[in-house]
C-alpha cells in the first residue's frame, strides 16, 4: 500500500483506482463525482495504522458496501448498522464495521466515539466523509430531489461477540436520539434563556440590585457561546396559605420541555424520577435570596463529551417578588468557559472578590497573590458551585498546606446531598496511579458511596491534587470522621522510608543516612520496624566483626529459628557460618543477603531461616540469647565448633556451660572412663535429663 511519506496517509489516487472495479461507485461508466468526494475523504482520514493489513481493494470493498447501503434511507434520520467485515470473496477481515448515515449535525462524531469508548471498545479506524447528495421523497439518492449535506461515518472495531454488538447498537441509537433532540431544540433552548434573562432583569426579588445584575451578566455570558445547551424544563410550585412554598409535587410545564428534557423520565437533581415532594434542600434553595443556582445534574451527557451535565436553575418571580417556579437548563460549559480568567467570568469574579476581601491580606502582598493563584487554579466546576464560606475555608487550608506540604483532604458536600466533592493533596513524589486508586476506594467505602469521577492535576507545587467526586444516595450514607479519614489516607501515601523516619524519631535513632538506601527487595520483605532493629545491630559492627540477631516471625513452626548476620564491607562467607549452625543442630533452609549503602560505607545483612535437625521444638525465649552469644564466641574463636554446641539449644545453656561440659567429657575420655568424643556428644544430645 503506497503512502504519503510526510504523514503516513494513504494516497487517494490508489483508493480511487481500486474503486473503479465496483459498479456501485459509477455513473455513466465513470466514477460518480459524489462517490469520488466520498472516497477522497476516506483516504484523507486514513493512515497506515488505521488501515492495518487491509489492501486498497479491501478498503474500497468496504467503502462500496457503505455507499450502496446508504443509497436509499429514511428521510431526516440517522440510519445505523453493525456487521462482521468480509472481503469481496467472503474472507473474514478480522474486524466489525459500524456505519451511520444521515443529515449532518453538530456533535455527531464526538458523541458516537464517546459512546464506543464508554463501552470499553477500542476504535481501530474512523472515517467521516461529508458529502452533498440529492435525495427524492422516497429517500433514494439520485439526481432529483432535495440537496442534502450528509454525514457518513464508518468506524472500524475489533471482532465483537453478539451481545456486545447489540449493546453498541443500542447505545449509539440512544446517543443519536439525544443528539437529535438537543440539536433540533438548540435555538429554542437559547431563546428560552434569553426570555429568562429579560424576566430576571425586571423581576421583583429579595436580592440586591447588584446581585441581580451580576446574575443577569452571568446568564448573558453563558448564552454567548460559553454553554452547550442540551435541554430545558420549567417547573411551577404550589404555595401554602401563608405564602410559603408547599411541599407538594412540582408541576412540570410539558409544553416548555426542550432538548433531552423532552423525556420526562429524566431527572435533573434526583437519581430516580423527579420527586413527588420537594426535598428540604430544594425548598431551602427556593427560599434563598440568590436568583440562580449552579450545580451538577444527575445526568451524564451522551452528547459532545462524556461528563456529568451542569445544571443552571433560574427562579421565576411573581409581581410580589415571591418565587413561584423555576427554569432548569442542563448542558455543558464550553472549553472557553474553563479557560477564561476568573476576573472575566461574571458571578465568579464577584464571589472571588468577596472571599479575597475576607482574608484580610494586603492587596498585592505575597499572601494575596498566592491566595488568588490558588483560587484561579481551583477546579472551575467547583468555583461555579461552591459558596463563599466554603471557598474561603478550603482555599485558606490549601494556602497553609503550601507552607508545610503533606497529605490533606478538603470535603465539600453537594447542596442536594447527591455527591461529595473532595480535594486530596498528596506529596508529588508519593503520588502514583496505585495510590490514586486506593484513595478513591477508601473515600467511596468510608462514605458508603461510589467513585463517580476523579481529576488529577500537577502544577509547580510539591503537591499533586486529585479532585474526587463520590456519588451518594441522598440522606442514606455514612458520615466518617474527616480527621480520621485524612489520617487513613495519609497512611496510604506514607512510604516505607517515611515509616522508618517516624520510627527513628520516636526512638531517638538517627536513620537519616539510611533513608532511600535500603534495596527494594529488603523493603518487600521487612517492615520499617524490623529495619530499625537491623540499624541498631549495624551500629554495633566492628571493623571486621560479624553481629548476629535471632528472631522468629509470626506463624513460624516451633522448630524454626531465624537469624540475621551483619557485616561491613564484604558479605559473610557462608562456608564459615554454615558449620557453626550445623554444630548447634540446625539445618539451613534458606539465606538471602541484602547490600545496604550508607554514604561511602557498605553493609551486608544476611537473613537466614533454619530448623532443628530432629524437628524438635525450641524454646525461643530461652535459646535466642544463648544462640547469639554462642555464634559470636565461636566466630571469634573463643569457643570450639563441635557437636557439644548442640546442647546450647537443646538445654538452653550458654556457650561457656557447653565449654565446661566439653572439658569434663574430655577429662573422662582421657581417664578411659568414657568412649570417644563423637559418642559422648551424641549420648549427651540424646539423653539430656542426667545433665
Amino acid at each position: 500500500m503506497s503512502v504519503d511519506a510526510t504523514d503516513q496517509r494513504i494516497k487517494a489516487e490508489d483508493l480511487l483506482l481500486a474503486a473503479k472495479n465496483f459498479e456501485g461507485f459509477k455513473k455513466n461508466s465513470k466514477l460518480d463525482p459524489a462517490a469520488i468526494a466520498f472516497l477522497t475523504q476516506i483516504a484523507d482520514d486514513a493512515t497506515v495504522d488505521d488501515v492495518g493489513n487491509l489492501s486498497f481493494d479491501e478498503l474500497a470493498h468496504l467503502a462500496h458496501g457503505f455507499w450502496c447501503w446508504s443509497a436509499k434511507k429514511r428521510p431526516n434520520t440517522q440510519d445505523i448498522r453493525l456487521y462482521d467485515a468480509k472481503s469481496a470473496d467472503g474472507r473474514a477481515l478480522g474486524r466489525d464495521i459500524l456505519e451511520i448515515c444521515g443529515p449532518d449535525s453538530s456533535f455527531l462524531v464526538d458523541s458516537i466515539m464517546g459512546e464506543i469508548g464508554a463501552q470499553g471498545i477500542e476504535v481501530r479506524a474512523m472515517f467521516h466523509p461529508l458529502i452533498e447528495v440529492t435525495r427524492g421523497e422516497d429517500g433514494q439518492r439520485g439526481e432529483d430531489g432535495l440537496l442534502i449535506k450528509e454525514s457518513m461515518i464508518q468506524v472500524h472495531l475489533p471482532d465483537l461477540p453478539p451481545s456486545k454488538r447489540e449493546a453498541i447498537l443500542t447505545g449509539v441509537r440512544e446517543t443519536l436520539d439525544d443528539v437529535r433532540l438537543a440539536v433540533s431544540d438548540f435555538r429554542a433552548t437559547k431563546a428560552r434563556m434569553v426570555e429568562c434573562i429579560k424576566d430576571l432583569s425586571v423581576a421583583k426579588t429579595k436580592s440586591s440590585n447588584d446581585e441581580i445584575m451580576e446574575a443577569v451578566s452571568f446568564l448573558k455570558w453563558i448564552e454567548a457561546d460559553h454553554f452547550v445547551f442540551l435541554g430545558a424544563r420549567t417547573y411551577e410550585y404550589s404555595r401554602n396559605p401563608d405564602g410559603s412554598i408547599a411541599n407538594d409535587e412540582p408541576n412540570i410545564l410539558e409544553e416548555n420541555n426542550l432538548g433531552i428534557l423532552r423525556n420526562e423520565a429524566l431527572s435533573v437533581l434526583r437519581r430516580a424520577n423527579e420527586p413527588t415532594l420537594l426535598s428540604d434542600k430544594l425548598l431551602a434553595f427556593l427560599q434563598e435570596a440568590s436568583p440562580i443556582v449552579i450545580a451538577k445534574s444527575n445526568l451524564r451527557s451522551r452528547i459532545h463529551r462524556r461528563s456529568i451535565m451542569d445544571y443552571i436553575g433560574i427562579k421565576r418571580y411573581d409581581e410580589n417578588g415571591l418565587v413561584y417556579g423555576e427554569d432548569r437548563f442542563v448542558g455543558l460549559f464550553t472549553a472557553e468557559a474553563y479557560d477564561r480568567m476568573v476576573r472575566d467570568v461574571p458571578l465568579l469574579r464577584r464571589k472571588v472578590e468577596h472571599v479575597v476581601a475576607q482574608t484580610g491580606f494586603a492587596a498585592g502582598s505575597h499572601n494575596d497573590k498566592r491566595f488568588r493563584n490558588i483560587v484561579e487554579n481551583y477546579p472551575r466546576d467547583e468555583l461555579f458551585q461552591i459558596d463563599e464560606d466554603e471557598l474561603l475555608r478550603i482555599a485558606l487550608g490549601v494556602q497553609h498546606l503550601m507552607d508545610r506540604p503533606r497529605t490533606r483532604i478538603f470535603v465539600r458536600r453537594d447542596r442536594f446531598d447527591r455527591f461529595l466533592s473532595i480535594l486530596v493533596f498528596v506529596p508529588r513524589d508519593k503520588y502514583n496511579t496505585d495510590i490514586r486508586a486506593k484513595i478513591g476506594n477508601v473515600l467511596a467505602t468510608s462514605y458508603g458511596g461510589r467513585l463517580s469521577a476523579f481529576y488529577p492535576m500537577f502544577g509547580d507545587a510539591p503537591l499533586a491534587r486529585v479532585h474526587y467526586i463520590i456519588g451518594l444516595n441522598p440522606n442514606d450514607h455514612l458520615e466518617p470522621n474527616v480527621e480520621e479519614l485524612e489520617h487513613q489516607i495519609a497512611e496510604l501515601t506514607r512510604t516505607w522510608d517515611d515509616g522508618l523516619e517516624v520510627l527513628g524519631e520516636e526512638n531517638k535513632i538517627d536513620v537519616t543516612s539510611f533513608l532511600g538506601n535500603f534495596p527494594a527487595g529488603y523493603k518487600d520483605v521487612f517492615a520499617p520496624a524490623e529495619a530499625l532493629k537491623d540499624l541498631v545491630e549495624l551500629a554495633k559492627i566492628g571493623a571486621d566483626g560479624v553481629n548476629v540477631r535471632a528472631y522468629r516471625n509470626d506463624g513460624d513452626a516451633d522448630f524454626t529459628l531465624r537469624c540475621k548476620l551483619y557485616k561491613a564491607h564484604d558479605p559473610v562467607a557462608l562456608s564459615e557460618a554454615m558449620p557453626i549452625f550445623e554444630s548447634m543442630g540446625l539445618y539451613v533452609e534458606s539465606e538471602t543477603q541484602y547490600r545496604i549503602k550508607c554514604g561511602d560505607k557498605i553493609y551486608w545483612v544476611h537473613d537466614v531461616e533454619m530448623r532443628t535437625n530432629d524437628s524438635n521444638p525450641l524454646d525461643s525465649s530461652a535459646v535466642d540469647a544463648s544462640f547469639e552469644s554462642a555464634f559470636a564466641a565461636i566466630w571469634a574463636g573463643m569457643a570450639e565448633n563441635d557437636g557439644f554446641n548442640r546442647l546450647i539449644l537443646k538445654l538452653g545453656i550458654s556457650w561457656r556451660e557447653a565449654s565446661l561440659i566439653r572439658a569434663w567429657a574430655r577429662w573422662r575420655g582421657q581417664t578411659g572412663l568414657d568412649p570417644s568424643q563423637p559418642v559422648q556428644e551424641q549420648a549427651l544430645a540424646d539423653y539430656q535429663n542426667p545433665l
